[in-house]
């Protein structure tokens, strides 16, 4: 990949709206989404543009889960997108985004070990990475996974990210 692009910003102020407002219907991106439907989080994925439930309302149903906080997720969505990212060297593509990198990749899990292994590696047919990350986690993010050269851009700075994409 030849750029990684950064978007950052506080807890609900935009980042994965204006990514899908920008993708959705663009045939040049893979990867995924993560938008709030219902007050529940969604997965889109960005290739068949299928939505699926990914945050589950209750810790009591019969899929398995990973949680974190209050929060319980499909481990089978988590399982669908580390497929995606370690699959992402095998296409041909403009844009790739994760939305997004937080407290669980952090901690070793949640897309891990397929998205330190790809942004590791930074081999593959992808012109631009794009990763969604909470402003409080970023500098951990940045350090974690060696990502100095990538540009960083806020969420309040709209134009520019329209620029890049």
């Amino acid at each position: 990949m030849s750029r990684i692009i950064v978007i950052t910003g506080p807890v609900q102020s935009g980042k994965t709206s204006i990514l899908l407002h920008i993708f959705k219907d663009r045939k040049d991106v893979s990867g995924f989404l993560c938008p709030d439907v219902n007050g529940l989080r969604c997965f889109f994925d960005l290739n068949s543009k299928e939505l699926l439930e990914f945050e589950l309302p209750s810790k009591g149903n019969s899929l398995s889960l990973i949680s974190i906080g209050k929060f319980s997720f499909r481990s089978d969505i988590f399982a669908k997108a580390k497929r995606m990212i370690s699959q992402a060297s095998d296409i041909s593509s403009s844009f790739f985004i994760i939305d997004e990198i937080g407290k669980l990749e952090l901690r070793g899990q949640g897309l891990e070990p397929e998205l330190k292994i790809m942004l590791h590696e930074r081999t593959s047919n992808i012109n631009t990475l794009i990763v969604v990350v909470r402003d409080y986690l970023l500098d951990d993010v940045i350090k974690r996974y060696s990502l100095s050269d990538a540009v960083v851009i806020h969420i309040d700075d709209k134009d520019q990210i329209l620029n890049f994409c």
